[in-house]
């Protein structure tokens, strides 16, 4: 069961990097650096093993962004920048309702949320975000 679900997993994040090439491997680099930190902060397995796996799918969301957008070689337009800042909503909306032993999808939803609240796309600061 467990390899199936990372297999799950694994499959959506390369049907988004088919998408976007110029973000090949980005999925797979952000799990690895994850886990490196959280192995460092002394995390049992069981839930390095969710962050491996939120992290193979933490832009997910992009898929609802048009792929020209997403391959654009230059600068975005505000309208372009907007777009892509909805797809940790997006990717929350995609994943919230399948059954994880992990908050998937809430990790999804905040990866670029930031402790001053900065963030988007809820603005949350320090320990409000998980």
């Amino acid at each position: 069961m467990d390899e199936a679900l990372y297999q799950t997993i694994r499959a959506l994040s390369l049907t988004l990097e088919s998408r976007d090439p110029y973000t090949a491997g980005h999925e797979e680099r952000v799990a690895k650096l994850a886990c490196s930190i959280a192995q460092e902060l002394g995390w049992d397995a069981f839930r390095i093993q969710g962050l491996r796996l939120a992290a193979l799918v933490h832009d997910i969301g992009k898929i609802a962004v048009p792929s020209e957008i997403l391959t654009k070689p230059s600068r975005l337009s505000p309208a372009e920048m907007a777009l892509v800042r909805e797809h940790p909503e997006t990717g929350f909306r995609i994943l919230k309702d399948i059954p994880f032993p992990w908050p998937i999808a809430r990790i999804v939803r905040e990866h670029h949320e930031k402790l001053d609240g900065s963030g988007y796309p809820q603005g949350l600061h320090g320990d409000e975000i998980l």
